[in-house]
């Protein structure tokens, strides 16, 4: 296990994090449509591709950091209700940011994202 020297990180996890959202950028992005490499598609039911392992393996590694996430703040609060509070915080604030970005575009015009390629 390689851990970081100064935050005390598993590198080796925050690697695979980093691999597995850069999967999924190029599996939500494969191309023009038109010409799209077969393992960034989905299969329609029989069988699997590389795309349909990438969901799978961003939730095994949600679930990985959460345990030790927990863990370590556990050790090191004083109290559990501390961390109930901490973890009651973060998710309404997640709720609001995602609650703003589903408002956002009502707030302002449509942008064409095509005058970007010209």
């Amino acid at each position: 296990m390689i851990l970081s020297r100064t935050v005390g990180r598993l590198v080796s996890l925050d690697a695979f994090r980093g691999a597995v959202i850069a999967c999924m950028i190029l599996v939500n992005n494969p191309g023009n449509g038109e010409h799209v490499y077969s393992q960034l598609g989905h299969v329609e039911w029989h069988g699997w591709t590389f795309a349909d392992l990438i969901a799978p393996s961003f939730l095994w590694v949600i679930g990985v950091t959460t345990v030790l996430s927990l863990s370590r703040r556990l050790e090191n609060a004083p109290s559990h209700l501390s961390v109930l509070k901490h973890l009651l915080k973060r998710a309404l604030v997640l709720y609001l940011v995602g609650l703003g970005l589903a408002v956002f575009p009502i707030l302002l015009p449509p942008f064409d994202f095509s005058v970007l390629g010209k």
